[in-house]
């Protein structure tokens, strides 16, 4: 049986696009977080994990209810085939690769996912400081995909998060990815 994780509750953020018009900004309680395109290439790196996770949000809400049955052996596959694409994505080097670990610290995932992600950035080492900066106070927006503001981190929590691995590079500090 897969592990039960803590609850994650969600602050409301208001930045969907109206219509086929895209917002430059989006508005939450902490005030206006500006949006960064994601270019195609990452963008085709993280439209598979991020499905799974829309879908296990979709099927089990937000935190993840699904405790039992069909639904939680679905979670559970779901949440395998996310430790995979994952661990390949972990194992690429290249730019899109370095920007597409750096735009998942806006999404929600489990603890040990945000930890593995932060270590994956400190160990890449300073080439990941121009998705450190480009992405610290700017929410990504992808281009051929609109996720739900709910998949999203809220933005200073995003933001502390960045700041842990920028601080981990700044010191030339590495660590073992859970």
């Amino acid at each position: 049986m897969g592990k039960i994780f803590s609850p994650i509750i969600a602050v409301a953020i208001i930045c969907s696009p109206n219509g086929n018009q895209r917002k430059q900004h989006c508005s939450s309680a902490q005030g206006v977080v500006p949006l960064v395109a994601v270019s195609k290439p990452v963008a085709a790196i993280l439209t598979p994990i991020l499905n799974l996770q829309l879908k296990n949000q979709e099927e089990c809400g937000v935190v993840n209810a699904c405790l039992e049955g069909r639904s939680f052996n679905r979670s559970v596959a779901r949440e395998n085939m996310e430790n995979i694409l994952l661990a390949h994505l972990f194992e690429q080097k290249g730019p899109s690769a370095d920007e597409g670990i750096m735009v998942l610290m806006h999404f929600f995932f489990r603890t040990s996912y945000v930890d593995g992600l932060v270590c994956e950035v400190s160990n890449r080492g300073i080439r990941m400081r121009p998705y450190l900066d480009k992405y610290r106070a700017s929410r990504p927006q992808f281009p051929d995909q609109n996720y739900p503001d709910s998949i999203y981190v809220p933005a200073p929590t995003a933001k502390k998060t960045i700041e842990r691995a920028i601080e981990l590079v700044r010191n030339g500090k590495h660590c073992a990815v859970p």
